[in-house]
């Protein structure tokens, strides 16, 4: 007992020491702080401080009483770093926010300050508008610090979850003059697909129809009047002539050239195919002059574009299937 007591007072001597210690060498690491020093020598005292491991309250009384605006910066910064690392992210965003922008430019650990605090920021899921601003940030000033066309391919997508397909087309578009520029092509990004999106914003939409039934009988009065202007005003870029046997290679609608496949009768199934869903519809149509391809199904889809109301649920003729879906 007497060996266990002692042996506790021991340790309890030592950790006092230690502690008294530890504040000695804070309280000289203040005392030799100077207001005067530079501003590289006062982040090169800052990193000195922070070896001693004093907790990070211990260096918010000197973000008051600085005069220098730059190293306040440096010191929120600092505070703001370990919450980051500690996994505390509404306190690092807090001190983050307290950074200036004009003091972005501040070497701090290697990295200029607003090019740390922007590419965290983006990270987050929360803060959309303050992500959004240091995405443009980061572009606008430390595009030669990051992957500027995946960059500008997230504030894409950010824009779109927040419903602003303007703002997202916008980007798109510099992300095309961007490309164009690059010689190496990032295989995480569909280019053809960005273009399309754009292309698409651009387009009247008039092939889109919130009626099915209405766009089903103007295409059969199309057909039956042989309008071949008015049924090809139905037919959007991306339509695609399949069959249902998807090893079959897809054909495009020139090849297809509908209006030389007309036939005398050409008649259209009352009722949709049984494969048919909510989003998507099958309907048979026969009588087509194709040899072996007399029975064609028409093939409509939903429109899923949530940042237009107006064709939002909408439907468009996608394409044509031959063959067989049994």
């Amino acid at each position: 007992m007497f060996f266990i007591a002692l042996f506790s007072c021991s340790h309890e001597n030592i950790l006092s020491g230690l502690n008294q210690y530890q504040n000695t060498l804070w309280t000289n690491a203040l005392s030799s702080y100077d207001e005067n020093m530079s501003l590289d020598a006062k982040i090169s005292w800052l990193g000195n401080a922070a070896k001693l491991e004093q907790p990070i309250e211990s260096f918010l009384p000197l973000v008051n009483q600085t005069r220098d605006d730059s190293f306040k910066s440096c010191l929120n910064f600092f505070i703001s770093d370990f919450y980051w690392q500690n996994n505390e992210m509404s306190r690092a965003v807090f001190y983050m926010n307290k950074v200036r922008m004009e003091d972005y430019q501040i070497i701090f650990n290697g990295s200029p300050l607003g090019c740390t605090i922007g590419l965290r920021i983006i990270k987050l899921k929360e803060y959309p508008d303050l992500r959004i601003s240091m995405y443009k940030m980061l572009l606008e000033k430390f595009s030669d610090r990051v992957d500027e066309l995946y960059l500008l391919y997230e504030l894409s997508l950010l824009y779109k979850e927040q419903y602003d397909i303007q703002s997202a087309v916008h980007v798109m578009e510099q992300m095309v003059q961007v490309s164009a520029k690059s010689r190496i092509k990032d295989e995480r990004i569909d280019m053809k697909q960005i273009q399309k999106e754009i292309n698409f914003f651009y387009s009247k939409k008039g092939w889109i129809y919130k009626d099915l039934n209405k766009l089903i009988n103007n295409i059969k009065y199309a057909i039956d009047t042989r309008n071949r202007k008015r049924l090809y005003s139905f037919i959007p870029d991306d339509f695609a002539v399949r069959f249902f046997d998807p090893t079959i290679q897809q054909w495009g609608v020139k090849e297809l050239s509908i209006p030389s496949r007309w036939g005398r009768n050409i008649r259209f199934s009352p009722k949709f195919a049984e494969i048919s869903t909510e989003d998507e519809v099958y309907l048979e149509t026969t009588g087509w002059v194709f040899p072996q391809l007399t029975t064609w199904y028409f093939y409509f889809k939903r429109v899923d574009y949530p940042y237009d109301n107006t064709i939002n649920g909408g439907w468009e003729w996608k394409g044509i299937y031959f063959g067989s879906w049994m």
